[in-house]
């Protein structure tokens, strides 16, 4: 405090970790409302607030945590606590710690931290081995008699997204009014992402068209 003083700082406001968390996703939870951003992201910031309080319980002893007592060593035992304890993949432990490093960053941005104690911080992603299906495979996969119309409307889920690029997410969130007529003259999915808010132009290719 002195030394802040003396710099001519602004004194920094305290805050705890968990209040930190509550204040961005009230702000979340706001903009969700006014269809600004997924609702996805919000539910994946309120699991982080609840794996935060998980954490402190179990190493802590704390129901919550100031924010300039959080150190280097908190983004290390985290990750190790969501790992080891609750039994989480890597890559999916380092999806939380990035949620926490975000909400570290805003903290400081609003001069309720100092500085961004997790800013050096680095993380090892593991890219997961996944079976790729060739053009042969899918074609197959169409061609596909299927008894079941269950089965079969899931396999032209399936390929639709093959010949779009769209995860399960945005093909889910299709409607006609996407689909218009472009620079070409022909059938485009003009739309905007669920995650990003990126507007995308796709062609709608005959497979998919016909889907």
């Amino acid at each position: 405090m002195v030394k802040t003083a003396f710099q001519g700082k602004k004194p920094v406001e305290s805050k705890n970790l968990l209040e930190t968390l509550d204040s961005m996703i009230d702000k979340l939870t706001r903009k969700v409302d006014k269809g600004k951003r997924a609702k996805g992201t919000l539910s994946r910031r309120n699991t982080t607030k609840s794996k935060v309080q998980d954490f402190l319980s179990s190493e802590y002893k704390r129901k919550d945590v100031p924010l300039d007592q959080i150190v280097y060593a908190f983004a290390e035992d985290f990750a190790d606590f969501l790992m080891l304890e609750q039994g989480l993949e890597n890559n999916t432990a380092i999806k939380y710690l990035k949620n926490v490093k975000q909400t570290l960053k805003a903290a400081t941005e609003r001069n309720w931290l100092l500085k961004k104690p997790l800013a050096g911080y680095k993380w090892s992603y593991f890219n997961p081995d996944r079976d790729i299906q060739d053009e042969f495979e899918i074609m197959q996969l169409y061609n596909k008699k299927l008894p079941i119309a269950r089965l079969a409307e899931v396999r032209d889920a399936y390929v639709f997204m093959c010949f779009t690029g769209y995860a399960y997410k945005d093909a889910s969130l299709l409607q006609l009014g996407h689909v218009t007529k472009h620079f070409d003259g022909e059938d485009w999915i003009i739309k905007y992402r669920e995650n990003t808010w990126c507007r995308e132009n796709v062609p709608l290719l005959p497979i998919a068209k016909e889907i």
